[in-house]
């Protein structure tokens, strides 16, 4: 075998995305029904910006062994979203009520991958090949999260006899902010045996194991409640709530294997190739929460309580079971002799339970999906150099598509 070093270097992404989409905005309504006018509005908008990049190097020769490579990929995303909403309810003038609610998220999670991948391609001169390959990959994301909801309601009612007057306001805050890392390793190998001139006979097998912990990120609730209500000046009931939480840490891992056969016909000028695959995955994580909750409620009819406090100290253990059936198919087609056609589609069935448990409650939940997809690309190789142009979205639409490019030295 001979000694030399192939080379290649792909450099894709999105350069810059920014969207602003105002999808409703309500001029006040006014309707009028039994003696009560009553008025509303509302208005939202979503604002969104991305911004995404992605390394790929390649080295690779050939040994004893087989074909060596050494495969390094870089993945960089900053997504931003922001979300608002406000709807306004006045009606009235007996009896009266009003309502008005608003709603302000905001979510930044930059992250970057850093993938190192080892291969090994073996090869038999009579009817078989193995490609294995071994991967480590390693995550970082530094979260950026608030969100702030406030709700107050009143009602009045006047007549002849009494007054009756409702209050009740609500406020929350949510935020997240910190650290959080994954290590992953994964193996796959391909192991390929010839029938015949035209046909193959192709095995699968993978495994992987994932570690994560974001013991370093900080997540908080602040909740408040309040609610008053009474007939001419006596009180009836009055109530405060105010819950303070934090959720200082989760770590936990998850595992998973694969198993899959399929089949390649080829020609000069034709190829396809379908497969069978199913994926299994069990995970487990631990998130601790902390806090203080305090209430307290008076009534005219009964005694004062509180106010009461509530410490919040408890764990709450997640598990994940995912099972996965995938039919891909594959077809390329040789339309000159540098110029290839390819065309891909897949349909795909998965399955999930999710359930939790902690102190004060247990929860389980299934789910079932069924999806599908298609890809579309044009290969272009002249000499060493070699194009490649892909995309997995609307044809019509240049940010779905990707561009390739490596040179073998």
């Amino acid at each position: 075998m001979g000694s030399a070093w192939y080379g290649g270097l792909y450099v894709g992404g999105q350069v810059y995305r920014s969207a602003q989409e105002r999808f409703e905005v309500r001029p006040p309504t006014i309707s009028y029904y039994s003696g009560t006018i009553r008025e509303e509005w509302s208005s939202s908008d979503q604002t969104s910006r991305s911004r995404s990049y992605d390394v790929h190097a390649i080295l690779a020769k050939n040994t004893a062994y087989g074909l060596l490579g050494l495969d390094y990929v870089l993945v960089r995303l900053s997504p931003l979203t922001g979300f608002r909403s406000e709807n306004v309810s006045v009606e009235g003038p007996d009896p009266s009520r009003t309502s008005h609610s608003k709603d302000v998220y905001r979510v930044k999670i930059p992250d970057y991958t850093h993938s190192l991948r080892l291969g090994l391609v073996r090869k038999s001169y009579d009817s078989w090949s193995m490609d294995a390959t071994l991967t480590y990959e390693n995550t970082h994301i530094d979260l950026e999260q608030d969100r702030t909801y406030f709700y107050a309601y009143t009602y009045a009612d006047v007549d002849t006899v009494s007054f009756t007057r409702e209050a009740d306001t609500t406020r929350r805050s949510e935020r997240t902010n910190g650290d959080a890392k994954a290590h992953a390793f994964r193996t796959n190998v391909v192991w390929k045996r010839r029938l015949s001139d035209r046909q193959s006979l192709v095995l699968l097998v993978g495994a992987g194991y994932v570690s994560f912990n974001a013991s370093e990120a900080f997540a908080g609730e602040d909740f408040e409640s309040d609610s008053l209500a009474y007939t001419y000046d006596t009180l009836y009931s009055e109530r405060s709530m105010t819950i303070l939480t934090d959720r200082p840490s989760q770590d936990g891992w998850l595992a998973s294997g694969s198993l899959g056969v399929g089949t390649e016909w080829n020609n000069e000028r034709l190829t396809v190739a379908g497969a069978i695959r199913s994926y299994f995955r069990y995970g487990r994580a631990r998130h601790p929460e902390q806090g203080i909750a305090v209430l307290s409620f008076t009534e005219t009819s009964g005694p004062e309580y509180g106010p009461d406090t509530t410490v919040i100290d408890d764990d709450t253990d997640y598990h994940q079971y995912d099972a996965q059936l995938v039919l891909p198919l594959g077809i390329e087609l040789n339309l000159t002799g540098h110029l290839k056609l390819r065309s891909g589609a897949f349909a795909s069935y998965s399955w999930q339970q999710f359930k939790f448990d902690k102190t004060t409650a247990r929860n389980k939940r299934t789910t079932e999906q069924i999806t599908s997809g298609y890809s579309f690309g044009l290969g272009y190789r002249y000499d060493n150099l070699v194009i490649d142009l892909v995309t997995e979205g609307d044809l019509a639409s240049l940010s779905a598509w990707r561009v390739s490019l490596s040179y073998r030295m």
